[in-house]
């Protein structure tokens, strides 16, 4: 993907990055009035800031999505590669443009509106393969007014926001996690405790990245030392983590892996235990939804050799 603008950075968006950060608080802390005024903050914000967006032919492109088409749009040309880097390599090839290029002025919100009218999309994806990533639908910028904003309280810095924090993280957090796989592998049981100290100093976004693959390298461990049902279970919401958090196709990844072990299990032993078409008839029906994408033929592989999971 060639980038035709990158010059914006999360420092430029911060307005929508904080409201999409305070989105991701309501919707952890369970708060449905704060998710639906961080919301219309995010609408409000997108329609008032440029944005990178993807497009196609000089015009704003179109990918399906689980309920209709969906726009993709960016905060920063780092959210954009990591897109770009989660994509199939036979996926068509996208640019990126500022919103205030395609449109004199920026994007306003009839101006989206009518993006979507033409695309036949319904949603708006900001950030779709991170974990400060928002979803903006029709419905949402169709009703959002700026009378409905309502600013609370300063917000703290976020070290997310910012780009030089982010790469130092993401670099420490990459040795670590290196290491751990390779001790997992290894069957190190003393692999966990020996960078417990380090987890500490993970900003509150890393840590529910690093929750995922520890779970996923967690429940690898149990099944090593004999412990099927706790070990599959681990491994399949690490696998439910990660297609929330940061990587779709690392969770079909993890989803393919537990799968193929409970086939394995199913078939190498008497089944004796309801967990076992519980775990695989949940799976299944998640990777029955994964109706594209580049590990396909091995969901459809999988999914063709548990024709009883119901």
């Amino acid at each position: 993907m060639s980038a035709t603008a990158t010059s914006l950075s999360p420092e430029d968006n911060r307005e929508l990055l904080e409201a999409v950060a305070a989105a991701f608080d309501a919707s952890r802390e369970g708060d449905q009035r704060g998710l639906q005024q961080a919301k219309r903050e995010v609408a409000l914000a997108l329609a008032g800031h440029p944005v990178l967006i993807a497009v196609s032919d000089g015009r704003p492109s179109c990918e399906p999505g689980p309920s209709g088409g969906v726009m993709l749009a960016f905060s920063d040309s780092e959210a954009a590669s990591a897109w770009a880097r989660s994509r199939h390599p036979a996926a068509p090839p996208s640019e990126l443009a500022s919103t205030s290029e395609l449109a004199a002025g920026g994007a306003s919100r009839k101006l989206w509106l009518q993006w979507l009218a033409e695309l036949g999309a319904n949603s708006v994806a900001l950030n779709p393969a991170g974990p400060l990533g928002s979803v903006v639908h029709e419905d949402e910028l169709r009703t959002t007014r700026p009378r409905l904003l309502r600013r609370g309280a300063a917000r703290a810095d976020h070290p997310w926001l910012d780009v030089s924090a982010r790469e130092t993280e993401r670099a420490r957090a990459g040795r670590l996690l290196e290491t751990l796989t390779e001790a997992i592998g290894q069957g190190d049981r003393q692999a966990f405790g020996q960078i417990e100290g380090e987890l500490s100093g993970v900003n509150e976004i890393g840590s529910l990245l690093w929750a995922a693959e520890l779970q996923v390298l967690s429940g690898r461990r149990q099944l090593a030392e004999g412990n099927a049902k706790d070990g599959l279970y681990q491994m399949i919401y690490g696998s439910f983590g990660w297609g929330r958090f940061g990587d779709p196709y690392r969770c079909t990844d993890g989803l393919i892996e537990a799968g193929g072990l409970l086939l394995e299990r199913r078939d190498s032993a008497p089944q004796d235990d309801d967990w076992q078409a519980s775990y695989l008839s949940e799976l299944c029906d998640v990777l029955a939804r994964v109706a594209t994408g580049y590990r396909d033929q091995d969901v459809t592989q999988l999914l063709a050799a548990a024709p009883e999971r119901r």
